[in-house]
């Protein structure tokens, strides 16, 4: 196999640009591994591929990652038909992460040793959320995963608990108030100065005092009835399961070992 129109001065130079004049490429600050790629490059131009395949490797020696030695080399190998050596060094030079041009010339060299590089796949990147009017890009995910979220309400039953708590609570202190006004009425009504005011101010508070026992008296209903209805609604989840469990460990008691007749987990 011959290389036709290729140098080596230009496999070298395919990575690092353009070739110096009465030398090779500049490929390394090192100087040793600078002489012997020159060596290698002269070596190329006398037809001695044998010559030039040494100095690279020993340059490699110095500078195994050295990209344009490895190509260099690889293509130094393939023209002297040892195209399994030559890949391996493709290879190598493929895992520095060239840049596309030079992974095509690669690649194609690669092709003549009878080895194909599949072309890697990119994931395609999701399609982002079509944002509503007023909404910066990027947020409308963020603001449709915190709408779209179910929120959980108490039952019906804790709800009418805490309402009725709360309205019995305001009556008993409404009525509260009304006995207090309706007692500092009588107090007044004990000092008036004639007997006609004394009347109409008692009858008054008598009946202020009757309507504030009667708030009082509803607020104290609603407020205990609101409280059971509480506490009742909190409880029944948990007995419903501990009934579950019942007919758990009397029908299948291989499911539910470790569980008691009235529902909770065994302790040691």
């Amino acid at each position: 196999m011959t290389l036709g129109s290729f140098t080596l001065a230009v496999a070298l130079g395919l990575v690092t640009g353009p070739v110096r004049v009465h030398a090779g490429p500049q490929i390394s600050s090192n100087d040793a591994v600078q002489r012997l790629a020159d060596a290698a490059n002269d070596d190329f131009s006398r037809g001695d591929y044998v010559a030039a395949a040494v100095h690279l490797r020993q340059a490699l020696e110095l500078e195994p990652d050295n990209p344009p030695l490895l190509y260099g080399l690889a293509q130094v190998l393939r023209g002297l038909d040892r195209c399994d050596e030559a890949v391996v060094l493709y290879e190598r030079f493929l895992a520095t992460q060239p840049p596309e041009h030079q992974r095509d010339e690669a690649t194609a060299a690669l092709a003549k040793c009878g080895v194909s590089v599949p072309t890697p796949e990119l994931e395609p990147e999701p399609e982002p959320q079509p944002a509503g009017p007023g909404v910066p890009p990027g947020k409308s995910q963020e603001r449709s995963s915190t709408s779209d979220a179910p929120v959980e309400r108490p039952p019906v039953a804790v709800r009418w608990g805490r309402a009725l708590t709360g309205v019995g609570g305001g009556m008993v202190g409404v009525g509260s108030i009304m006995v207090g006004v309706a007692y500092g009425l009588g107090r007044r009504a004990r000092s008036a100065p004639t007997q006609q005011q004394f009347l109409e101010q008692s009858t008054r508070a008598r009946g202020l005092v009757a309507a504030g026992w009667v708030t009082v008296g509803v607020g104290v209903g609603a407020l205990v009835t609101g409280a059971v209805r509480w506490a009742t609604a909190r409880r029944r989840p948990r007995r419903r399961a501990a009934i579950r469990r019942h007919a758990m460990a009397v029908h299948r008691p291989e499911a539910c070992r470790g569980c008691d007749i009235v529902g909770s987990d065994r302790r040691p």
